[in-house]
């Protein structure tokens, strides 16, 4: 193989694997955000079963009239 051909060879195989590191990280960033949007979530729901732990008559039934 001549070495012009192998050195681009060898430049192509770094940028791409810099391209999947690259999409690694964004996919690895975007895990932690959606685990950090199902922690406040979840802390969300823990409050509200809270809430109605202490106050069990309310939000039980809807008065409608006609």
């Amino acid at each position: 193989m001549e070495i012009p051909s192998l050195s681009m060879a060898i430049s192509q195989a770094g940028v791409n694997q810099q391209a999947s590191i690259a999409m690694m990280q964004k996919s690895m960033d975007q895990a932690s955000h959606q685990g950090q949007a199902l922690e406040k979530l979840m802390d969300s729901a823990e409050l509200k079963r809270t809430e109605h732990a202490l106050q069990p008559h309310l939000g039980g039934s809807v008065d409608v009239s006609v």
